[in-house]
């Protein structure tokens, strides 16, 4: 059964994260996100995934005050947003455009109004988290993410297969402790199986446009610059975002989630939506709002 899929990679994989994770954990004094108490945060059954595509500028008030009364998870830069969210998730980011001092600077600027809210670290393997630069007021909820990438590089059928194996092996339902997370391709792969181990039903993403690189926080940096924020300058290069083209090594995430939900959550009872009607994603999943 499965006999392409590489079982002890899995496993070395899982194994290497958890290491990694506890020996970090334990050295900087924060947590890893098996002890992540999820009945404490979650308040209902559907979870906004707040990304930063330029069409967050247009969800209304009303929708705001909605998604405020539902669970929500903001991605990376999302610390910028006046929103708070429920959860936030970021990996390490890189110093091009001196992206790495623009993230810790505003998390410092906001760190008393984040200081209750869980953040999940995640790519712990490839990453040298700063946690010299995380502020102390946010160390207690400091979650340490056991997640790696499934190597299905661009090969449609690899990705299947894995899929597959994990679904047989158990490893993508709610039971109330998160353990093991995956990725392909993106953040928002890893997102979505964060909202299924979580026990949510629906999933709603936000600001997740694919279909051009920009991004809320350039649209509004006058804005955000009055308010002492100086925003990160993209990396994408104009027209489809890097995330949805397909490469030799890349599968677009639009597949991938597509097939993710074909696949796994369907049958989980788990449904997507995008909150609106803009890119590749509105072409799959019902809009929301």
């Amino acid at each position: 059964m499965f006999k392409n899929i590489p079982y002890l990679y899995l496993k070395r994989k899982e194994i290497q994260v958890m290491l990694k994770a506890h020996a970090l954990a334990c050295m900087h004094g924060v947590n890893t996100i098996d002890k992540l108490d999820i009945e404490r945060y979650k308040t209902s059954d559907t979870i906004f995934i707040l990304g930063s595509g330029s069409s967050i500028n247009r969800i209304s008030d009303k929708q705001w005050n909605f998604i405020s009364n539902n669970d929500s998870l903001g991605l990376n830069f999302w610390i910028i947003h006046d929103f708070i969210s429920t959860f936030y998730c970021y990996e390490e980011p890189n110093n091009s455009g001196d992206r790495k001092n623009i993230f810790y600077n505003i998390l410092n600027k906001k760190k008393d109004l984040l200081s209750e809210k869980p953040f999940v670290i995640k790519d712990l393997l490839p990453s040298k988290i700063s946690f010299d630069r995380i502020p102390g007021e946010l160390k207690k909820n400091i979650y340490l993410s056991l997640d790696f990438d499934i190597p299905a590089k661009g090969d449609d059928a690899v990705m299947m297969e894995y899929l597959w194996a994990l679904r047989t092996l158990g490893r993508l339902q709610y039971t109330g402790k998160i353990r093991y997370i995956y990725s392909i391709t993106a953040s928002l792969s890893y997102a979505a199986f964060f909202s299924l181990l979580m026990g949510y039903k629906k999933v709603v993403f936000c600001g997740i446009d694919l279909s051009d690189s920009m991004y809320f926080y350039e649209e509004q940096a006058d804005y955000y610059k009055s308010k002492g924020i100086f925003v990160p300058r993209s990396m994408q290069q104009p027209g489809v975002h890097s995330t949805d083209m397909r490469t030799d090594n890349k599968i677009p995430i639009s597949y991938v989630l597509k097939k993710m939900h074909d696949v796994i959550f369907k049958d989980n009872s788990v449904e997507f939506y995008v909150a609106k009607n803009v890119g590749p994603l509105s072409k799959n999943f019902k809009v929301f709002f």
